[in-house]
């Protein structure tokens, strides 16, 4: 829900995944983004270590 304005800074983290996005080794990769207010201010993209065997497991390891 939206931020009340005495409330302070609104912070949110988004995260998601591809399905073995890695055509050669079938890893998948998970990124994040955190917002203040709605701008961002980082963000992060990284191969999964392992070979997910499913696109639920693939969105679990990327919010671990």
């Amino acid at each position: 829900f939206p931020p009340e304005e005495d409330w302070g800074p609104c912070l949110q983290t988004y995260s998601d995944a591809d399905f073995g996005g890695d055509t050669a080794t079938q890893k998948s990769t998970s990124g994040i983004a955190n917002t203040i207010n709605g701008m961002p201010y980082s963000w992060l993209s990284k191969r999964q270590p392992l070979v997910m065997t499913s696109t639920t497991y693939a969105e679990y390891i990327a919010m671990a």
